[in-house]
């Protein structure tokens, strides 16, 4: 049995080799697989709680970090010649980096829309217009609400039923912004408001749905 294994797992290796030819390639089909930057922490790292540079670098953070820098269970340590660099976690927050609240980022992808589309937007692209409308009006009635999203969605959520442009679609609000979020990236919208976009769908999507469940009609 265990040569039957060995011999399985060779073939494996084999194919893995073939299907990349270098250490790069290699790491491309495995991330395919589903390898993740955890993952290769856990392998290169170390236990932070007993590893002297990364104790060390704990205590620095701590007095003036505001805890904003935090450093994992495991971390990777840099040795040079005179002591290391540690692996560490600076928290940024969105308006720290420039980027606007998501009321201002979605009034921004409202505008891009408009000006890429116009004139006849509503003639030439009449279902799109009118997802466009919908979410203009979303963000300008409900803005207080969505800002201060909280708590926790239910697991089981009904989709909404829509009217755009005549066309009925059962979908759900977070689905269509961010389907407007891939459109507008592909048609040159910014790609970092674009990212924090989809990064606010990922933890307030679920509670946009749940708590917004009316029917729309554009």
């Amino acid at each position: 049995m265990n040569n039957q294994t060995t011999l399985i797992g060779n073939e494996r290796l084999d194919l893995l080799k073939s299907a990349a030819p270098s250490p790069l390639d290699l790491l491309k089909v495995a991330v395919n697989a589903g390898l993740t930057f955890a993952d290769c922490q856990n392998h290169f790292g170390v236990d932070s709680s007993t590893n002297p540079f990364a104790k060390a670098a704990q205590a620095m953070y701590a007095e003036g970090s505001d805890n904003n820098i935090e450093i994992g269970e495991r971390v990777v340590i840099s040795r040079c010649e005179y002591g290391a660099f540690v692996e560490a976690r600076v928290f940024i927050r969105d308006y720290q980096a420039g980027l606007p609240d998501i009321v201002e980022l979605i009034d921004g992808l409202v505008r891009h829309f408009h000006t890429k589309f116009e004139p006849e937007f509503s003639q030439s692209c009449p279902v799109l217009h009118a997802k466009v409308a919908m979410l203009e009006d979303l963000f300008t009635n409900h803005g207080d609400e969505l800002e201060s999203l909280s708590g926790r969605a239910p697991e089981s959520i009904p989709k909404t039923r829509f009217v755009f442009a005549g066309i009925v679609e059962e979908n759900y609000t977070s689905e269509i912004i961010l389907n407007l979020v891939r459109m507008g990236e592909n048609s040159g919208f910014d790609l970092d408001q674009c990212e924090a976009i989809r990064n606010w769908l990922e933890h307030n999507g679920k509670l946009l749905d749940a708590q917004l469940k009316t029917v729309q009609m554009a």
